[in-house]
C-alpha cells in the first residue's frame, strides 16, 4: 500500500457513515493489501459472524487504526498478482483483443501474462518455456479462451493439465461456438465456464473484481465484453479452416474419445490397451489337473490386478459394449470335447494401430478417466486415530515430492497453522524464508495450493478460521498429526532428508 493509497482509505474511512459504506472501503483495502486488516485487534470481520452480529462504530475505528499503522510501501495496486491467458496459437488475435478488453476493464497490464505479444509475453533473448512455466507457476488466476483451436495445440493441453494439478483458480471462456458439451481434458464440463452470452457479462466482472484498478459500471464491462466476444467468434469463424484439416486427420477411435461417445468403463479397457500395447489378450481361466481347479491366466491375472484399482468398473460390460461396436472381439479355439472354448479376445488391427497411436488430448483424457475413477488410496481409509499415519503417507507409495517438502517444513519451523485465500501469502512467505536457509529451489512455495489440496483431501487438516462469507481462510492439522511430524522413526527421515537434497538450489555458472 502506498502513501497516497493510505491517504485516501483513511478519508474514505472518514466519510462513513453506514455499515455498507464501511463494507465496501473495507473490501478495497483488502484487494489492495490482503495482510492490511490481518492484525486488527478483536476484528468480527476475522470471523464468520454476520454483519447484524458487528459492532460497526467499533470495526471503524479498529480499521482506521490498521491503516494508521500501516508502513506505506511504493508497491502498485495489484504488484503481485498475475493474469495467465491460455491460447492457441492460431488464436494470436483472439488473446490480444482479450487483453485489450482486459485492460479496459481496468486490469493493469503489467500484470497480465500474454505469451503472443512482446509487452506481456516473452523478451527477446529468452527461454520460451521457462518463462511461460514460471509465469505459469505464479499467476493468481489462468483464463483459458476455448476454441476448436485450443483443443488442438498440445501446449495448451498441457497448460490445462498443469492447472489442474496445482489447484489454480482458472476462468473458462467458451468461444467459437463452443459449449458445456465440447468442454475435454482435465478441464471439462464438470467447471463453470463463461459462455458468449452478454448477460454473463456480470460474472466476468464479478471474478475479475480484485484485479480491476478502477470504479467499472456493470454496462460498461457489458459493453466491453459484448465487443470482444462479436469480434472473437468473427475470428474465430476465419480459422475454422484450419481446425477442420486438423481434425480430418483424426482416427475414428480419437474422435470418439475426443466427442465423449465413450463411457467410463469403456476408456479404461482402451486405457488397458494402451498402455499394454498388445492386441489380443487371454483373460479367462483354464483347468489345472494337477491342482483340480481352474486357474487364471497371466493376462487374466494382470487384467484383474488392473480393474481393482478403480471403483465400478465392470471389466464385462466394457467388453461387450466395445465388441458391439467392432473394436473388440472374442475369441473362440476348439476344445477337447470339440466344443468352442472362450480364449480372451482381439482389438480389431485398425482400431489397435489407432490406439497405440493416441492423440496427446485422448491420452489426457484416458488419464483424467484413471483418476476419477480410481479407489482411495489404503491409507487414505487408515484410522484417522493412528499414531502412525504420517509416517505411513510418507513411506508410503503415493507420497507426492511436494508432499515431503511440507511436512520438512513443519518439522523445521514447527508451523501448524496454513493460510488459504488471501491469507495464503503469509503461509508462502514462511516458506520462502525456509527455502532460502536451507538453500531450496522454490517447488514448496510456487506449488503452495496443490500440496494445501492433498493435506485436505487425506483429512489431516481442518478449518480454524472462515472468511465472513463461510469460506476457509485458515486450516491446522489437526490434533496428534504435528507430533507424528516430530517423531518420525530413521526410515520417514530418511525419505524426507532425501527429497530435501534433491530440490537443493543449484546456482547456474555461465560457462
Amino acid at each position: 500500500m502506498t502513501e497516497k493509497q493510505k491517504n485516501e482509505f483513511i478519508e474514505e474511512l472518514n466519510n462513513v457513515k453506514i455499515f455498507e459504506d464501511y463494507y465496501k472501503v473495507r473490501k478495497k483495502i483488502e484487494i489492495c493489501d490482503p495482510m492490511a486488516l490481518i492484525n486488527v485487534p478483536n476484528s468480527a470481520l476475522n470471523s464468520h459472524l454476520k454483519s447484524r452480529d458487528i459492532n460497526f462504530s467499533l470495526e471503524l475505528e479498529l480499521t482506521k487504526y490498521a491503516i494508521n499503522n500501516i508502513e506505506p510501501t511504493n508497491a502498485t495496486l495489484t504488484s503481485e498478482i498475475k493474469i495467465f491467458i491460455s491460447h492457441s496459437s492460431v488464436d494470436a488475435e483472439i488473446g490480444e483483443k482479450f487483453l485489450d478488453a482486459l485492460i479496459d476493464l481496468g486490469v493493469n497490464e503489467q500484470n497480465i501474462f500474454y505469451s503472443s505479444r512482446y509487452h506481456t509475453g516473452v523478451k527477446l533473448g529468452k527461454d520460451f518455456h521457462k518463462v511461460v512455466k514460471d509465469a505459469l507457476n505464479s499467476s493468481r488466476i489462468v483464463i483459458f479462451l476455448l476454441t476448436r483451436s485450443f483443443y488442438k495445440s498440445a501446449a495448451c493441453l498441457n497448460e490445462m493439465g498443469a492447472c489442474w494439478m496445482m489447484g489454480k483458480e482458472i476462468l473458462p471462456i467458451l468461444l467459437d461456438g463452443l459449449t458445456y458439451q465440447d468442454m475435454k481434458g482435465f478441464i471439462d464440463s464438470h467447471y463453470i465456464a463463461y459462455t458468449p452470452n452478454i448477460s454473463e457479462s456480470f460474472k466476468l466482472k464479478s471474478v475479475l473484481r480484485p484485479f480491476i484498478n478502477k470504479e467499472l459500471k456493470d454496462k460498461d464491462a457489458e459493453e466491453v465484453f459484448k465487443t470482444f466476444i462479436k469480434e472473437a467468434n468473427e475470428m474465430a469463424s476465419k480459422n475454422r479452416t484450419l481446425v477442420t484439416e486438423e481434425e480430418s486427420e483424426l482416427s475414428p477411435i480419437e474422435k470418439m474419445i475426443l466427442s465423449g461417445r465413450f463411457t467410463d468403463g469403456e476408456l479404461l479397457l482402451i486405457n488397458y490397451i494402451y498402455e499394454k500395447q498388445i492386441d489380443h489378450i487371454e483373460d479367462y481361466a483354464e483347468y489345472d489337473f494337477n491342482i483340480g481347479n481352474n486357474v487364471d491366466t497371466q493376462d487374466n491375472i494382470q487384467l484383474k490386478q488392473y480393474a481393482d484399482q478403480f471403483v465400478n468398473f465392470n471389466i464385462n460390460k466394457a467388453k461387450n459394449s466395445l465388441e458391439r461396436s467392432g473394436i473388440i472381439e472374442s475369441v473362440y479355439v476348439r476344445g477337447a470335447d470339440y466344443q468352442p472354448n472362450y480364449n480372451g479376445f482381439e482389438v480389431d488391427i485398425i482400431y489397435f494401430r489407432d490406439i497405440i497411436s493416441l492423440c496427446d488430448e485422448c491420452k489426457l483424457i484416458l488419464e483424467k478417466t484413471k483418476t476419477k475413477n480410481s479407489k482411495p488410496k489404503n491409507i487414505l481409509n487408515t484410522n484417522r486415530n493412528d499414531d502412525d499415519m504420517i509416517q505411513s503417507i510418507i513411506t508410503g507409495e503415493d507420497l507426492k515430492e511436494i508432499e515431503g517438502l511440507f511436512y520438512s517444513f513443519i518439522k523445521d519451523t514447527y508451523t501448524d497453522t496454513f493460510g488459504d485465500r488471501w491469507m495464503a501469502d503469509h503461509t508462502i512467505s514462511e516458506i520462502r524464508e525456509w527455502e532460502k536457509q536451507n538453500d531450496l529451489n522454490n517447488k514448496l512455495s510456487s506449488n503452495y495450493s496443490a500440496v494445501l489440496k492433498i493435506l485436505k483431501h487425506r483429512e489431516i487438516v481442518e478449518v480454524v478460521e472462515t472468511t465472513s462469507y463461510g469460506n476457509p481462510r485458515l486450516f491446522k492439522l489437526k490434533k496428534g498429526f504435528d507430533k507424528q511430524v516430530h517423531n518420525l522413526n530413521s526410515e520417514a527421515k530418511k525419505i524426507l532428508n532425501k527429497i530435501i537434497e534433491n530440490n537443493k538450489f543449484e546456482e547456474e555458472f555461465p560457462f
